[in-house]
């Protein structure tokens, strides 16, 4: 039961809505970007309702979670919110500014993540007009940094650490080849063409750890591609395991040639950004493609 500042939560909608969002996302930064304030401003928001009810409603760490108290107060005030919410919907839509968003999308991202994110966002953020332009990582990473886009979703290279990041999700990279091909040893493989800024660290560790060449027998620069020729059977391909799912029933993962060997590929798939980008913008993207990979 809440104490005597019952009356004075029921004037304080908005900063309800503020406790709930900080709980969902976990931190400070990300759900003030969300709601479109400053973090400053979400902490004395915080700070008011727990005067209000005399007790503590978060627990303030680097993930930010809700006290006992704190899920009390949110259980019984939810069905208040999705109320109020729902009767102001269009204010929610209003929520970003009217923005043109230039997003890169490396290929086997793009194919399958892009057409869902699109339709959510032209469906909860009509104000947001996207552009899409897709590349290699290291060539989006470039045009992030030079200003040519505002963000870019890709898999962590060397350039990554140098922008604003938000991991969205995991991948490993696996050796796959087809059903159709007996099961033997061997050192052709079909993997990634090196681009201007070399070969990802990761993928060079997980060629190594399988005991391959360095240089692949068949280069390219495609995903896609080199899933379908491990398909077709022209050779096994070094491919992330997402884009080998793709072909459920018709490629196999060659296990490791030498014994011990532990290497995963794992690696981040990233959206990332240039100084100065809308934060709201960019947390309203991150969580949307959150939401599509899963």
């Amino acid at each position: 039961m809440l104490n005597d500042g019952r009356k004075s939560l029921l004037a304080h909608a908005e900063k309800l809505q503020a406790l709930r969002v900080l709980v969902e996302v976990g931190g400070f930064r990300r759900a003030a970007a969300q709601l479109g304030q400053s973090p400053s401003a979400l902490s004395q928001s915080i700070a008011t309702l727990e005067r209000h009810v005399g007790q503590a409603l978060v627990v303030r760490g680097s993930v930010v979670r809700a006290t006992p108290r704190g899920e009390l107060v949110l259980s019984r005030v939810g069905p208040a919110l999705d109320a109020i919410l729902a009767i102001d919907e269009p204010k929610e839509a209003r929520s970003l500014p009217r923005t043109k968003l230039r997003l890169g999308a490396y290929e086997s991202i793009a194919i399958y993540a892009l057409p869902e994110l699109l339709a959510r966002l032209s469906a909860r953020h009509p104000s947001l007009v996207v552009a899409i332009r897709t590349g290699r990582s290291g060539t989006l990473a470039q045009l992030v940094r030079r200003g040519e886009l505002e963000a870019a979703l890709l898999i962590e290279n060397d350039l990554v650490g140098k922008l604003e990041v938000d991991v969205l999700a995991r991948d490993q990279l696996g050796l796959w080849t087809s059903l159709r091909v007996p099961t033997t040893r061997t050192t052709t493989y079909a993997g990634l063409a090196p681009g201007a800024d070399g070969l990802p660290r990761f993928y060079r560790r997980f060629v190594r750890g399988m005991g391959l060449p360095a240089r692949a027998f068949i280069e390219c620069d495609s995903f896609e591609a080199l899933r379908m020729m491990a398909v077709r059977g022209v050779a096994p391909a070094v491919l992330p395991r997402r884009v080998a799912l793709r072909t459920a029933g018709e490629l196999r993962q060659v296990p490791p040639t030498r014994a011990g060997v532990v290497e995963s590929g794992e690696h981040a798939i990233c959206l990332v950004s240039r100084a100065g980008v809308n934060a709201a913008v960019r947390e309203v993207v991150a969580g949307e493609l959150r939401a599509v990979l899963g």
